[in-house]
This record gives C-alpha cells, sequence and structure tokens, in this order.
C-alpha cells in the first residue's frame, strides 16, 4: 500500500538494510510482521520475555512506512475525549481505556529515557485550545472528569493563555503529562536491542497470504513462493493490515505535517508545549530539535495516493496560514512538508487482538492520533495472548468489535 508522500523530517535518520546473513527458518516461534516502530516497541518487549522472535519486514529499509510520516507526539489522551468515550462504551470501560493508556505512556517514557539524547526525547506540557466559545464548556467537562480519575490538570481562561502564550483561544486543557522524540531513531535503537538479544529481522520479505489453523501452527505463504510456519504471527503493519483483515468501522484518512527551518527561541512559545485543539478534524504543533516547529492538521478521507499527493502542495499552504494565525508575529517558512495515511475508528481506539478465523494470529491497527502509545499497549496484550490470560482491554479493543 502506497502509505506516504514529501519530505520528511526524519527522513536523514531512516534505517540502513539489516541484512540477516542466515536463511529464514523452516520454524519460529514468534514472527513480527511490520519493520516500524510498532514492530519495533512489540519485538523488543517479546525478545525481553524470553521469546524466540524474528521480524519481517516488506521495505528495504526499516521505519520507512507510516513511521516515518509519524510527528511523534506522545499523549495518554485519545482523539475521543474522556467524556465523549464514556458515553460511547460506558464509563467504567472509558476510565480502564485512559488509566491503562496513561501507564502505557509512562512506560514508553521510561524505555525512551534509557537511549539518551539519540532520540531527541523529552517531556513536554500538553495544551488543548478552545476552538470556539462553545467549545471552553466541553473543556472544562473534560478537565473535571479527567481529575475525578486522577489526573493533574487544570483549565487556562482566555486571559491566562495570552499572558502565557502568543497564541489566542477562548480557554485551554493544561496539564504537564506530553512528550516527543524522533520515531524513526527509536525504531532503530529498539531493533538493535532486539538484534543484540539474539532476535533477527529480515527485510525485503513480503506475506502474500496466512493460512491458519485450530491445531498446529500458521503458514505464512511469501512474495518469493517461501513458506515460514510460526507458532504464533503479530501482524504490526498498521494501515496495511487491512489486507488480511478489514475492521468495518475503520476508515482510512490522509493527514498532512510540515517542519519549518531552524528558527529562533525568541519565535518559540516558553514551555514548548503541545498544542492541539478541540475543533474535528484539529491541528497540532510541536517544537523540535533545531528549534523548529512542526505542525500537523487538516486530515481528509482517504481516496487514493495520487489524489493524497496532488493535494500536498494546498495542504502546505494551509498549514502555514494555521500556522501564521496561532503565531502572527512569526516568519517562519516550511523546510520539509508531507502525507501519510492513518485509519481512525468510531469510538477512537485501536483494534487490537487475535480474529476468530485467523487462530494464532495477533493483529495491531492503531487508530487516532495516539498509535506510538497503543503501541505500547498492544506489545502488553500480546505478552498475555501468548500465556491465555485475558486481559480486561482484549474485548474493549477487540478487531471484531
Amino acid at each position: 500500500m502506497d502509505l506516504l508522500t514529501g519530505k520528511f523530517l526524519w527522513q536523514e535518520n531512516v534505517a540502513r538494510p539489516v541484512l540477516c546473513s542466515e536463511p529464514l527458518p523452516a520454524f519460529v516461534e514468534i514472527v513480527v510482521v511490520g519493520g516500524g516502530i510498532s514492530g519495533a516497541i512489540i519485538a523488543n518487549a517479546l525478545i525481553e520475555a524470553g521469546h524466540q522472535v524474528i521480524v519481517l519486514e516488506k521495505r528495504q529499509s526499516l521505519a520507512s512506512g507510516s513511521t516515518l510520516a509519524s510527528t511523534a507526539i506522545l499523549q495518554f489522551e485519545l482523539d475521543t475525549s474522556l467524556t465523549e468515550l464514556s458515553e460511547k462504551i460506558g464509563a467504567a470501560n472509558a476510565r480502564i481505556v485512559y488509566k491503562r493508556s496513561y501507564n502505557a505512556w509512562k512506560k514508553l517514557c521510561t524505555l525512551a529515557e534509557q537511549f539518551g539524547d539519540a532520540l531527541e526525547f523529552s517531556r513536554r506540557p500538553s495544551l488543548c485550545l478552545a476552538s470556539s466559545r462553545k467549545d471552553e464548556q466541553t473543556l472544562k467537562l473534560e478537565a473535571q472528569a479527567l481529575s475525578n480519575e486522577g489526573f493533574d490538570c487544570e483549565i487556562l481562561s482566555e486571559s491566562d493563555i495570552t499572558n502565557r502564550y502568543p497564541f489566542v483561544a477562548p480557554a485551554a486543557l493544561f496539564h504537564t503529562q506530553a512528550a516527543q522524540f524522533d520515531p524513526v531513531r527509536f525504531t532503530q535503537q529498539l531493533f538493535a536491542r532486539v538484534l543484540a538479544q539474539g532476535g533477527r529481522i529480515f527485510n525485503e520479505v513480503q506475506v502474500e497470504r496466512l493460512r491458519c489453523s485450530n491445531v498446529g501452527p500458521v503458514t505464512l505463504e511469501l512474495a518469493d513462493g517461501r513458506q515460514l510456519l510460526a507458532g504464533r504471527v503479530v501482524f504490526a503493519t498498521g494501515y496495511e493490515t487491512v489486507k488480511f483483515f478489514n475492521p468495518e468501522s475503520a476508515k482510512l484518512f490522509s493527514s498532512y505535517a510540515a517542519a519549518t527551518f531552524p528558527c529562533k527561541e525568541a519565535e518559540v512559545w516558553q514551555d514548548k508545549a503541545v498544542i492541539w485543539e478541540t475543533a474535528r478534524p484539529y491541528y497540532y504543533l510541536r517544537v523540535a530539535t533545531g528549534p523548529r516547529i512542526i505542525i500537523g492538521g487538516g486530515d481528509l478521507p482517504f481516496r487514493n495516493p495520487w489524489m493524497r499527493d496532488v493535494l500536498l502542495p494546498l495542504k502546505r499552504l494551509q498549514l502555514h496560514r494555521r500556522l501564521k494565525e496561532l503565531l502572527p508575529d512569526s516568519s517562519l517558512k516550511f523546510e520539509y512538508s508531507w502525507a501519510g495515511t492513518f485509519g481512525e475508528s468510531e469510538d477512537g481506539m485501536p483494534f487490537m487482538g487475535e480474529v476468530k478465523s485467523m487462530p494464532g494470529v495477533f493483529l495491531v491497527i492503531g487508530c487516532g492520533g495516539n498509535g506510538i502509545t497503543f503501541s505500547m499497549l498492544a506489545a502488553e496484550l500480546v505478552q498475555k495472548w501468548l500465556v491465555g490470560v485475558d486481559d480486561e482491554l482484549t474485548a474493549i479493543f477487540s478487531v471484531e468489535r
């Protein structure tokens, strides 16, 4: 599937091909399909738990699919607010999702910090702006719901915002639990750890078909005619997973992003908070090393790669217009702009789990804007699935819900 186009901020950091000198084994305990950030997080967790793992990536280089298009903002919130999610799936289940997402976010930050400065990792505050006057009350209700569950947050008034930031908004929800990093380097570091612990990575290996059975291993039929038997298979191929299973409620969108040339520190807001908003679809900003500002949004329903690509110049102009609205005194220009394909579910939650018609196969489709945190949750669910232990999120994130 053609997932992305443009000039990417992380392009120069894409990993060189990892060529395994050994032939593919006839059988392996666990195959992780996907050499992006989700596959790296899951493979690393499985290796550390003592499993035998190989990773298959169909492209020449690792982290060259959706990972390359990520803006790598790490949040615990879903695109669906806690109050809205409570209405969709019930308050008890919504609380479970948010608390588990927060715990996964903390684990993700702890893991990233182990690699030092290599990832350009940093913790950041989060500022969600009310896009209109009517959204002020919506944010107040969300702040109360989060506070009731023990999340530390506060509502900023219009004057609070203008005193602290160059932005103008009727209100904003502020907290300190966000982070960011270089997604390509993070993927590289995790796969290096996988290799160091005995895992094997094969690139330019494409899975064409699966043959599953209630007894015996899963058979992976490869594009070059070879076959591989696996005790279990984890598909961490993101939105390309729809080739094998396409959830009815998942819809594909084209998302756009751009990054400025390096700018002066004076052109960056004081706490370098991650900025997003209540509008849907929404725009968001963060400050990357340079410093340079990344802005994304302007999502559209995905029709085909050609249409997504031809709209990139127009979307670049729209992103610049929105940046100018938020930072009217700046003269920032874009050095990079790109587009990627991503998925959304009706409830804003990922699809994770075993498909009834595909025994032995676990699918991970991290819909929404919180995909990296969802990948950490997927690693937890996969480990329980392998030993037959149910999890409270199994039914909530079911691929067949």
